[in-house]
C-alpha cells in the first residue's frame, strides 16, 4: 500500500510526503514512511531535503548459492534503513554547481564475510553499518556558435562506512570493495553531425588500490543512421569492481544505429 501527499500550496516550496507499507508472509508487517522538500530562492538557488526509510530484501543468492569460496544463509532477515540528505544547488541557464551532504544508518546489514583462513564467504546479518558521506557537482553548457556546443560536467563522491561488528579476524567483502572516493569528468562536443564524447572516472575503494578509466566515442549522423566508434579503458588501466576477477582492458568498438521511421 503507497500514500503520499504532494503539495505546492506555499510559493516556492514544494513538499512531498509519503509512506509505503508491506505485508510479507515470512517477516509480517512492516512501514516505511518519508518526507521531501525543496525550496527555490533568489531565483536560482534551490535547496533540498529528503529523510526516509527503506528496506532490502535477502537475494536468492544470499539465502541459497553454493560455490566452493561462496555460501548463502536461510536465515537471513531484512536490513532496515535511515536515509537523509540535505543539498543546495545553484543554477542559470547554462551553469549548474551543486553541494550535498548525506546520512545512511542500516541495521540487521548483510555482509559477505569469511572467519577461516580458505576465505569461504558466507552471507550474514551483521548488526549496524553507517554511511556518512558528500557529493559535489557541476556543469556548463557552451554554445561556441550555432552549429557548435561543448558540454562540460564534473563530480566528486566521498564516502566514510563505519561498522560496529567486525571482528579483527573477519575477512568483509563489503569492506573490501565500498567506495571511498569517485571523481568523474565528462566533455561532450558536438560540430553539425559531428559528436565526441570524453568521460573520465577516478576510482578509490575502502582497501583497493585506486585506479583511473578513460573511454571516448565518436559519432557521426545521417538522416536516418549513426555510425559510431569508440575506445573503453584508453590507458590500459587493470582493475575489479567486485570481487577479484578483473574487468576488460582497452577495447574497440564500432557500430551503426538506423531508424527505421
Amino acid at each position: 500500500l503507497f500514500a503520499e501527499y504532494k503539495t505546492e500550496a506555499i510559493r516556492d516550496l514544494y513538499l512531498n510526503v509519503g509512506t509505503y507499507v508491506n505485508y510479507n508472509t515470512q517477516y509480517g508487517w512492516q512501514v516505511f514512511p518519508g518526507i521531501d522538500a525543496a525550496y527555490l530562492f533568489m531565483n536560482q538557488f534551490k535547496a533540498s531535503f529528503n529523510v526516509g526509510s527503506s528496506q532490502r530484501l535477502p537475494t536468492y543468492t544470499d539465502l541459497y548459492l553454493t560455490q566452493p569460496k561462496n555460501v548463502g544463509n536461510v536465515n537471513l532477515i531484512p536490513e532496515n534503513a535511515w536515509q537523509f540528505e540535505f543539498a543546495l544547488r545553484y543554477f542559470t541557464n547554462n551553469t549548474y554547481v551543486q553541494g550535498g551532504y548525506f546520512k545512511r544508518r542500516i541495521n540487521n546489514f548483510i555482509d559477505w564475510v569469511s572467519d577461516n583462513p580458505d576465505l569461504i564467504f558466507q552471507a550474514q546479518n551483521l548488526g549496524e553499518n553507517k554511511i556518512d558521506g558528500i557529493n559535489l557537482s557541476a556543469g556548463y553548457k557552451y554554445a561556441i556558435h550555432t552549429n557548435s556546443k561543448l558540454n562540460i560536467d564534473a563530480s566528486y563522491n566521498y564516502q566514510n562506512p563505519t561498522t560496529k561488528i567486525y571482528d579483527p579476524g573477519i575477512t568483509s567483502r563489503y569492506v573490501l570493495e565500498s567506495l571511498k572516493h569517485q571523481a568523474i569528468l565528462r566533455l561532450d562536443y558536438s560540430y553539425d553531425n559531428v559528436n565526441i564524447g570524453w568521460a573520465n572516472r577516478f576510482i578509490k575503494r575502502e582497501l583497493n588500490n585506486p585506479y583511473f578509466i578513460s573511454d571516448m566515442k565518436l559519432g557521426y549522423s545521417f538522416p536516418q543512421c549513426k555510425v559510431y566508434g569508440s575506445v573503453n579503458n584508453i590507458f590500459n588501466a587493470s582493475y575489479a569492481e567486485a570481487g577479484t576477477i578483473l574487468l576488460p582492458k582497452r577495447w574497440v568498438s564500432i557500430g551503426v544505429k538506423w531508424r527505421l521511421y
